[in-house]
């Protein structure tokens, strides 16, 4: 039977606590051996994300390398949650401390011994001291000082050395700049209309404040202390995130993302995401986005150089906010659902049953069926690189070829998720022909 069109499927990777994850519609050709590496119905428990409950309400969150401090504006609560690393895992239960006034926005900095929480209630920055690994259930994080700051502080985010915290009053229409050496306010900057978003440049010249009711993202001379630049984006601009050369800005009234060219300040393209996306995270190269989309219950994973959302990964209730771990995961909030839902980023190690023909000069890699992911093989000699082919081979199995040149060759079978950053879990194996 020929195709003359894309096939339209939807491929569901399993179902636990109530989340799924759906890939885009594959054209047909990408089920051909011809067409390149091929892609398969993935086994249900591959890659399911997985959730822990928490207390009511939780809303933004930040993750180091040990844990995660989420806030509850609704309780004046901070969660601390130990993360397991290298593989992801929630265990234990969360541990809360009181945060009086509001808090809305929080920040880790100084190797996770120091959290930045906004308190909209109070208009200041309480700045916590946390135990050794930012977690304990002995040890609650304690309040060091508090800083004032403007009105209705949203949103925080530190510059990459650690040495100044950048706070968007969204009632005051300012963003304050506290230095963490002196807990003090160096500076107030004007920007635009009710700033809900802010992120700092990899390398920390620039300021990115979403200002949602301006339609608009002011960029921020970091040495000057003052907006070199407003940016018109779609409406509603909430969330922003900064990596590698651009700027990621989620517009929660047109439920589309915004990619700012950071050295134009302008939008290169817009993705069209879910309903009122809220929270934005980028990998550090800039070449994938996580965008929480609270209308929709789901996380739509972006890959911003095809300006395509690759993947929808449905965690249900309202996810507010996402994180990347130290680990290959995911973290997100969802205010309605009380949740914290871990995605996995990464494939599973691949067991590769390998054999070889000296008469053909190939090698072939048997890998099971597993996950909605491309395979692909490649050999690799000095400078010289072969790739090959792969296809089913009976109902279970997926059978990669490739033919190589007479000398020494290391030979890999690879699987990516499409919105995974390089490879993980390749085996691989040395030939001589």
């Amino acid at each position: 039977m020929s195709l003359s069109r894309p096939l339209r499927v939807t491929v569901v990777l399993g179902v636990v606590a109530g989340l799924v994850l759906t890939l885009p519609a594959l054209p047909a050709s990408a089920a051909t051996a011809s067409g390149g590496p091929a892609r398969y119905i993935p086994d249900p428990n591959a890659y399911a994300p997985s959730q822990s409950t928490l207390a009511a309400g939780p809303t933004d969150l930040a993750v180091s390398a040990y844990s995660a401090l989420i806030v509850h504006p609704s309780t004046n609560q901070v969660t601390q949650i130990a993360l397991c690393m290298p593989k992801s895992c929630l265990p234990g239960q969360p541990y809360q401390s009181a945060v009086p006034g509001t808090p809305t926005a929080v920040a880790v900095g100084a190797a996770a011994r120091v959290a930045y929480v906004a308190t909209q209630a109070t208009d200041s920055v309480v700045v916590l001291a946390l135990p050794q690994y930012g977690i304990s259930t002995t040890s609650p994080a304690t309040v060091t000082t508090t800083v004032p700051v403007g009105s209705h502080p949203g949103a925080v985010a530190l510059n990459p050395a650690g040495s100044a915290l950048y706070v968007a009053n969204s009632g005051g229409n300012s963003v304050s700049v506290i230095s963490t050496a002196t807990n003090l306010v160096t500076a107030t900057i004007p920007v635009g209309s009710a700033p809900l978003g802010v992120a700092v440049s990899p390398a920390g010249d620039r300021v990115y404040v979403a200002n949602s009711q301006g339609g608009s993202v002011s960029v921020i001379d970091a040495s000057a202390n003052s907006v070199m630049a407003t940016v018109p984006v779609g409406a509603g601009p909430t969330g922003v995130a900064a990596a590698g050369s651009r700027v990621f800005v989620t517009n929660s009234g047109a439920g589309t993302l915004s990619i700012i060219d950071a050295a134009t300040n302008t939008v290169a393209t817009t993705v069209p995401v879910g309903m009122q996306p809220r929270g934005v995270v980028a990998r550090t190269d800039g070449a994938t986005v996580f965008v929480a989309n609270a209308g929709s219950g789901t996380v739509s994973v972006v890959d911003p150089a095809r300006a395509l959302v690759v993947a929808t990964v449905t965690v249900g209730g309202s996810p507010q906010a996402v994180a990347f771990g130290g680990s290959d995961s995911a973290y997100v909030t969802d205010s309605t659902a009380n949740t914290l839902s871990v995605i996995p980023t990464r494939a599973p190690a691949l067991a590769v049953n390998w054999s070889s023909r000296r008469s053909t000069r190939t090698v072939t890699g048997v890998v099971p069926q597993i996950g909605a992911v491309a395979y692909g093989i490649v050999a690799r000699n000095g400078n010289r690189t072969r790739r090959g082919t792969c296809a089913a081979r009976g109902s279970a199995n997926i059978a990669c070829t490739v033919r190589l040149p007479r000398g020494r060759w290391r030979v890999s079978v690879t699987t990516q998720l499409p919105w995974q950053n390089g490879t993980s879990g390749n085996q691989n194996r040395t030939f001589r022909f």
